[in-house]
């Protein structure tokens, strides 16, 4: 768009982008506090010049599966923009149902100085199309990913699920466990969980499996079958909840002080964990999470020429009745 012509109507550009109100109009508020575009009442908006060095990255988060996270996500890289000057304009959550040729073309025009970009299990192999990768290429600007992108030389930082699991499951070896059931949906993170639990916890232990096809509010609904039906026995829950699922409900399993049950469980703070209720929890902070991405970025775009890297950003595991400076793993990014 050039200096001085009209953009299209917040509406319109909802039905473009397949995005909420909030994000548009959070997308123009950090636009226009950039003097990038200039609101006219009555009139609309206009694009209002060019800057020399753009301040402003684009955040490109897919998946309404998690929405919880993802909102914490975005967080955590609004903040790290904030310390550092930058603003963010995010296109997402967007469905993974949808074709998103038609997203990241208009993503590489808009002139972002870089971009972060999400990707969830579905449209994660989507990569494998020639002409989404060529999308990206043309990104003016750096990319910092949150999983590898195959033949594209960006930074990646990924959380480690694997090894904070595999910790989880010698923890519940050492318990003198003999047996564990895994419940989660199909998804790349809840496979590495299971693969570092099943590490963890050696060849010998009984592992009993429960993926879903399905979300993570449809995993927590089958705990709750399980709860209200009487079972008992050693549970991890490898997916976190949905933010708008209440917890309440694992206060009635055989989960509290002295129960010979184990049950773990993902959350992003373990001050979610109801009362009343023993657990072990992986914490993993989205909102740190999304700070570190930011940090990652906002570098290259300050003129980090090195080569691209991979960085790990731990997840921390806290055992039952641990007290709140004890935890085992760490948290944070490891280069």
């Amino acid at each position: 768009a050039g200096s001085g012509e009209r953009l299209s109507t917040i509406r319109s550009l909802m039905s473009e982008f397949d995005a909420s109100q909030a994000s548009i109009v959070r997308s123009l508020d950090e636009l226009a506090s950039q003097g990038l575009i200039r609101r006219r009442r009555g009139s609309g908006i206009y694009v209002a010049g060019s800057n020399q060095q753009s301040r402003v990255f684009g955040v490109y988060l897919d998946g309404d599966l998690a929405l919880h996270s993802n909102a914490l996500f975005l967080d955590g890289v609004h903040l790290a923009a904030r310390r550092h000057g930058f603003h963010v304009a995010d296109f997402g959550p967007i469905t993974p149902f949808k074709s998103q040729e038609e997203v990241i073309s208009a993503v590489t025009g808009m002139g972002f100085a870089g971009l972060i970009c999400s990707l969830s299990t579905a449209n994660y192999f989507h990569l494998a199309c020639p002409e989404w990768l060529e999308m990206l290429r043309k990104m003016p600007g750096p990319i910092v990913s949150c999983r590898p992108i195959p033949n594209l030389r960006v930074d990646v930082v990924m959380p480690d699920f694997f090894s904070v699991f595999e910790n989880l499951g010698r923890h519940l070896k050492n318990q003198g466990l003999k047996m564990v059931r895994f419940v989660g949906s199909i998804s790349i993170s809840t496979l590495a969980r299971l693969q570092g639990l099943r590490v963890g916890l050696g060849e010998d232990f009984e592992l009993e499996m429960e993926m879903r096809d399905g979300t993570s509010k449809e995993t927590y609904e089958r705990v709750r079958r399980l709860v209200e039906n009487g079972w008992e026995g050693n549970l991890v829950i490898g997916v976190p909840p949905p933010r708008t699922t209440s917890l309440n409900f694992l206060k009635n399993g055989p989960w509290c002080e002295a129960s010979p049950y184990s049950l773990s469980l993902v959350l992003e703070d373990v001050s979610e964990v109801p009362p009343g209720c023993e657990c072990n929890v992986v914490a993993k902070s989205s909102l740190d999470y999304g700070s570190a991405v930011a940090e990652r970025l906002i570098s290259r775009i300050r003129g980090d020429r090195s080569e691209p890297r991979y960085d790990i950003f731990n997840n921390e595991l806290r055992l039952a009745g641990s007290a709140p400076d004890q935890a085992v793993g760490g948290s944070g990014v490891l280069t």
